[in-house]
């Protein structure tokens, strides 16, 4: 039997993520940007998705760029932030290279890390200071290499305070599958995301644009996205996205989590489950029994603290501890 643990990398697509997409592939062939009955079906499949992805990122629907994947939302950020405003992009030094070389090439400013590996909000304060034109700083939610968590709404303090014409970019591509995004990410104008790291499909992924940010775009044709991303729309993929995007909504409302920013980046997994998928999801830590010197032990799925694995039907015991 073979297993398959290399979640940080993509994860499977869930059974219901595929069922939902096959429909689009083998029956729906209709263009979402046409006006006929097959369009419109399409159309809806579409606002239907972004509907669940706006929920999840704690956006309004409007605010959703459907895009390939978390590579082409981070060039969107920083390319289409500064192609509209035009100055300096600011990042850290860890970013993925979707965000690094962007701010590169456009002579942007890289910034170091923490011993933590955690962008250094003293260094970041000191670039805002130093360039008079910043238009856009970009801090990753959780790093795709260490899942090191960074503090996204203190850095986005620090951005108004120090760069308040700056806009606040955030690629949450790896930190969907773990943490709840419209508090991870709060403050940043612009989140990135991607389905196949949570249990979605490849080729669909998300630029969200809060609070009245825009985009130069980098695709010109028909005019899709509201002109933010043209190329008539990669439907299956954006349902599966949506699928997924609306189960992982739906385990928090029903879970009532209060998600925590700080699990996920420094924990050992020890799954006491044949499936070691390690796409997990935690609740707020217990004040109890349940935690002793930093361990927390998962009795049963009433506890205060609960998880499960992001692409099976079962949730699962898991102990697991602190560096």
């Amino acid at each position: 039997m073979e297993a398959y643990l290399d979640h940080a990398a993509s994860t499977p697509a869930r059974s219901e993520v595929v069922e939902a997409m096959l429909p689009w592939l083998a029956e729906h062939p209709g263009n979402p940007s046409g006006s006929h009955r097959l369009a419109r079906e399409a159309r809806r499949a579409i606002d239907d998705a972004r509907d669940a992805v706006a929920a999840l990122l704690g956006a309004d629907p409007g605010d959703v760029v459907f895009t390939s994947g978390g590579t082409e939302a981070d060039n969107l950020a920083v390319d289409g932030v500064l192609g509209i405003r035009g100055g300096v992009a600011v990042c850290g030094a860890t970013e993925h290279p979707a965000v690094l070389d962007p701010v590169r090439l456009s002579g942007g400013v890289v910034v170091p890390t923490d011993a933590g590996g955690r962008i250094d909000l003293g260094a970041l304060a000191d670039a805002l200071d130093a360039i008079a034109d910043v238009r856009l700083v970009s801090v990753m939610t959780a790093n795709n290499e260490t899942g090191v968590v960074n503090p996204v709404p203190e850095a986005a303090a620090l951005v108004a305070e120090h760069a308040p014409e700056a806009l606040l970019h955030t690629d949450a591509v790896q930190a969907t599958a773990w943490l709840d995004l419209a508090e991870a990410c709060r403050g940043a104008q612009l989140v990135s995301i991607t389905g196949h790291k949570f249990g979605g499909p490849k080729g669909a992924g998300a630029l969200v644009l809060r609070e009245g940010a825009t985009v130069a775009p980098m695709l010109r044709g028909g005019g899709q996205e509201r002109e933010r991303r043209s190329g008539t729309q990669n439907v299956p993929a954006i349902v599966g996205l949506g699928m997924e995007a609306g189960i992982r909504y739906q385990h928090f409302e029903n879970l009532g989590l209060t998600l925590s920013t700080t699990v996920g980046s420094h924990f050992h997994i020890d799954s006491t489950h044949a499936n070691t998928s390690v796409d997990l999801v935690s609740g707020k830590q217990a004040a109890g029994p349940e935690q002793v010197d930093n361990v927390i032990t998962i009795d049963d799925i009433s506890s205060p603290t609960e998880i499960w694995t992001g692409n099976g039907d079962d949730n699962i015991r898991v102990n697991y501890t602190a560096d």
